[in-house]
């Protein structure tokens, strides 16, 4: 016999996801249950493969303020999902990931690092590069993103982490940062998927670009270990 809730509840009210921003709650959420259905504006129907639901997530706006579990879920399926957003709340070991960004002139052989959160700092001499000098010119962004035993969540995370160290790097850019762009981890060569390389990054340095030697983001190779 399969236990099932008693009565529909909001899990969200009983658990602790201080340490999970928005987008990674939902992501645990969205990979813990096989379907998904937007019937509405405001909610998200989460389904067992025979489309029979589980969970109803509620929105306002784009903020998620209700988890209601239907009468149906069972105790292991609860079980399971609790256990899955208590893991990514308590995860807190980081690793570096490396990305590419674009200069419209040629960066030299300099490095800027803020803090340990993130760092600028020249590709390799074989790496590919405008023959112009105006871009685009490329620049290895190293930053630092948490690790998951989720490869989903992991992913996301790096995806968030890049997309807000972009939006800091515009602080000291004149037009926006071209994001999408990686570096493949055999060659070290720039791999764009689908950015626009039209906007290219233009850095401010904010003072004196840091030795080499002070930086204290490790990174072991062209692309850091994910």
């Amino acid at each position: 016999m399969v236990e099932v809730n008693s009565s529909p509840d909001d899990l969200l009210a009983q658990l602790d996801t201080s340490g999970l921003s928005q987008e990674e709650l939902q992501c645990v959420v969205d990979t813990s249950f096989p379907r998904a259905f937007m019937f509405t504006d405001s909610t998200v129907t989460y389904c067992r493969t025979d489309e029979s639901p589980v969970l109803t997530a509620h929105f306002d706006g784009e903020q998620l303020v209700r988890l209601e579990t239907d009468e149906s879920m069972t105790v292991d399926e609860r079980a399971d999902l609790e256990r899955a957003i208590a893991t990514a709340n308590a995860e807190r070991d980081e690793r570096a990931f490396t990305t590419v960004v674009f200069s419209r002139q040629p960066w030299g052989d300099q490095w800027w690092r803020y803090r340990d959160r993130f760092q600028l700092r020249t590709p390799p001499p074989e790496a590919p590069t405008a023959d112009t000098l105006i871009g685009p010119h490329p620049i290895y962004l190293d930053f630092m993103f948490r690790t998951s035993e989720s490869d989903y969540l992991s992913t996301a995370r790096v995806n968030i982490q890049r997309r807000q160290v972009e939006l800091l790097l515009n602080l000291f850019i004149s037009e926006r940062c071209a994001g999408d762009n990686v570096t493949d981890s055999k060659t070290g060569t720039c791999a764009g998927r689908g950015g626009n390389c039209g906007d290219h990054l233009r850095i401010k340095l904010p003072g004196a670009a840091i030795p080499r030697q002070e930086s204290n983001i490790q990174v072991t190779g062209p692309v850091a270990d994910r």
